[in-house]
């Protein structure tokens, strides 16, 4: 029963994933045309709509991929670190996957009602770098969810710690790559 979680998972999380991907997608073909990319863009997106689409739907899935095996690894690690306890890495899977499909659908609705209302490139930075769904709302869950595994202490000073480091080694670096380009 707990392989069929994972699996469900899994798969919800692939199809919210497409369903943004899709949205997403969608949504920059309106923002090429308002940043003055040349019209040829625009002609290529719409004449290779599908395959760019299943293009960018792969890329993210690799990403997903690895951000989901980089949050395990740091989320063990972190705990070792403070609270010298050691767990096997699947323990940590079913949160982390748990977390990362809660902030994805949040990260879509929030996407459908503020996307009409973006322009350029400027402000599409300025709603990634404040929106509080990533780094304030995710470590959270991760927090609770590990919690409820009893994987770590459930204390406010230890949500905070780890939802510290969580957020120093996960969105600092972003938010840096999203300032310099």
């Amino acid at each position: 029963m707990k392989n069929t979680k994972g699996i469900l998972l899994v798969i919800a999380l692939t199809l919210v994933l497409l369903i943004s991907s899709y949205v997403q997608f969608n949504y920059i073909q309106q923002l090429a045309e308002s940043s003055g990319l040349p019209a040829k863009f625009k002609d290529y997106t719409d004449h290779f709509h599908f395959i760019i689409f299943i293009i960018s739907f792969l890329f993210q899935i690799i990403i997903l991929f690895f951000l989901i095996g980089y949050e395990v690894f740091l989320l063990y690690f972190t705990v070792y670190f403070f609270y010298k306890r050691m767990h096997y890495l699947k323990v940590y899977i079913q949160p982390v996957l748990l977390s990362n499909l809660i902030t994805l659908i949040l990260n879509l609705g929030i996407n459908l009602l503020i996307s009409p209302y973006i322009y350029d490139i400027q402000t599409l930075k300025q709603y990634a770098l404040f929106s509080p769904v990533n780094y304030l709302i995710k470590p959270f869950m991760l927090c609770y969810f590990l919690s409820k595994k009893n994987i770590f202490p459930n204390t406010v000073l230890d949500w905070i710690k780890v939802g510290m480091v969580y957020v120093l080694f996960t969105y600092i670096p972003s938010i840096l790559l999203l300032l310099i380009f």
